[in-house]
């Protein structure tokens, strides 16, 4: 089954390990990708950047490990991105702090730093 018009993947809460697979990133209609609360490691993928078509990536509440990857900026009409709880590190890449249409942003909970609220109050002033 290639489920090439797939468009809604929601895995939340279903007990799956392992890694994100990088395959996901061919999915190019996927609109949503939601696998939060489960036991997913390992780094996110960069080809998720090539998912044009995404509004809402959640992965919260699992062991995601690495730098939140700046390819996520190339999904310009994400609107939720969710990687709370996890074990991420590193700077928020600029790439992801620019997406125009997000309107939830939950990272809490993982080893992240930026200047992102001082440059989010200039923004919005």
């Amino acid at each position: 089954m290639t489920w090439i018009n797939l468009e809604i993947l929601n895995f939340n809460k279903t007990n799956l390990f392992g890694t994100i697979p990088t395959e996901m990133g061919l999915r190019l209609r996927l609109k949503i990708l939601h696998f939060e609360a489960n036991n997913l490691s390992g780094t996110i993928p960069t080809q998720l950047g090539k998912l044009n078509e995404l509004l809402h990536v959640s992965f919260g509440l699992n062991s995601l490990i690495g730098n939140l990857p700046t390819e996520l900026g190339k999904c310009t009409k994400l609107r939720k991105i969710d990687f709370s709880q996890n074990h991420l590190k590193g700077s928020i890449p600029m790439e992801i702090i620019q997406l125009k249409e997000v309107t939830e942003f939950s990272l809490n909970d993982n080893y992240l730093f930026n200047s992102f609220w001082h440059w989010r109050m200039e923004e919005s002033s």
